[in-house]
Order: C-alpha cells, then sequence, then structure tokens
C-alpha cells in the first residue's frame, strides 16, 4: 500500500538570499537626540488617527492596540501627515484588500516609489498578489528571503519615518503593537541593509513563477 506523503512535511527550502552574507554594518551608533517618547494603550481607541493624535517629528509613539485598525490604516494616517512619500515594506503577508489599498495610493501620487521585502513563501502562497505589486512598481519592487521582520519605512524631504510593528500588512484580530517615530538614523540604517539584499540578489527572479521558485530553492 503506498503511503501518501504528509504535504506539510515538504522539504526544506533554501531562502532566494541568505542575510547572514550581508556586509552592512551590525552596528550603528545613533546621533544624540531631544525626542519625547510616549506609550499609549490604544485598545480603546476608535482608529488609527485617535491612536496618533499629536504625533510629529519631535515625537515617538509606542501603542499597543486590540485590533480595531490595521497597518495598511497606519500607514493612512501617516501619509496623511507626511504628503507623498517612497514607501519600503517588510512583511511576512499581505491580504488582497490592503494591497489594493496601496496600490491605489499610487495613482492619487501619495506613494511615489515602494519596495517590497516579503518572506520566500509569498510568491507560492499569494502569487496574484506579487504580480500585481509588479505590475504597478515594476518586476525590481520585490525582493524575497526568510523573512518575518516587520515595519514600514515613509521618506520624502522631510520625514524619515519608520513604523516598527508586530502587524502584517493585513487584519489580525488579536492584540498587537507599533513603533512610529521620524528616526533618520534608524531609517538610513535599515536601507543600508534593505538596499544590499535588492544588489546582490538575481533580478530575473522578480518574474519567476511559483514553479520556478520552488526549483530555484531546491538547487541553489
Amino acid at each position: 500500500m503506498q503511503t501518501r506523503k504528509n504535504p506539510i512535511l515538504i522539504d526544506k527550502l533554501n531562502p532566494t538570499f541568505n542575510l547572514e552574507t550581508l556586509k552592512s554594518p551590525v552596528i550603528h551608533k545613533r546621533k544624540v537626540q531631544q525626542k519625547k517618547r510616549e506609550l499609549r494603550d490604544c485598545r480603546r481607541a476608535e482608529n488609527a488617527a485617535e491612536s496618533i493624535k499629536g504625533w510629529d517629528k519631535g515625537l515617538e509613539i509606542f501603542g499597543f492596540t486590540k485590533s480595531q485598525f490595521s497597518l495598511i490604516d497606519l500607514i493612512t494616517t501617516v501619509i496623511g501627515v507626511t504628503g507623498p512619500a517612497e514607501m519600503f515594506i517588510s512583511t511576512w503577508t499581505a491580504a488582497n484588500t490592503d494591497i489594493t489599498r496601496i496600490l491605489n495610493f499610487v495613482s492619487s501620487g501619495v506613494i511615489t516609489q515602494a519596495k517590497w521585502l516579503v518572506d520566500f513563501t509569498f510568491q507560492r502562497r499569494t502569487p496574484e498578489l506579487a504580480q500585481r505589486i509588479r505590475d504597478v512598481f515594476g518586476c525590481d519592487a520585490i525582493r524575497v528571503a526568510k523573512n518575518h521582520a516587520k515595519y514600514v519605512i515613509l521618506k520624502n524631504c522631510e520625514y524619515d519615518v519608520i513604523i516598527q510593528t508586530s502587524m502584517n500588512l493585513n487584519y489580525n484580530p488579536r492584540f498587537e503593537n507599533f513603533t512610529l517615530s521620524n528616526d533618520t538614523d534608524l531609517v538610513d540604517f535599515l536601507l543600508r541593509i534593505t538596499n544590499e539584499i535588492w544588489e546582490k540578489q538575481k533580478r530575473s527572479l522578480a518574474d519567476a513563477t511559483p514553479g520556478e521558485f520552488e526549483q530555484y530553492f531546491k538547487t541553489m
């Protein structure tokens, strides 16, 4: 009798980019900054705007939420303060509705450029979403790795915003947290790492099909 293979117990797949090979500095000394910080219990806040009310360049907010709003709601609110910006997103997964809202930002000019660092399973799980991102932002817009880091950078000539969060770019009905600040040092530190990933990873993988990704992971 032939035993069926458990689809969950698949062979281990290597990431497209090995994060251990990064050459970016491992220590980045922060410049002395006079910045206020507020710790906010946002579980009773009605929306993202209420949760970050009063935020500006000189204020860092740590918020603890009950998921009344999503990461995309937070991004939308922050962009309302900063104005049009370049965006970088690192996430494990994303939902169709949230990606649609970001793509709508492009047509309105709110987002001027975007890059996405996603987990290596993203292409396999949601190939249609990955393709939509490439269609709008170009085939060079996505890089993949074994990624669970979740943060968003919003950058223009006036702001260097970093949102660090437990939220993926989808709806999660559970406790979540976020830190919002305008921090040039931290943004520069993260962009050095991500720019190295973009430079070293093969751009041809941006156009690969799910099957081609599988083959690449198995043979590299």
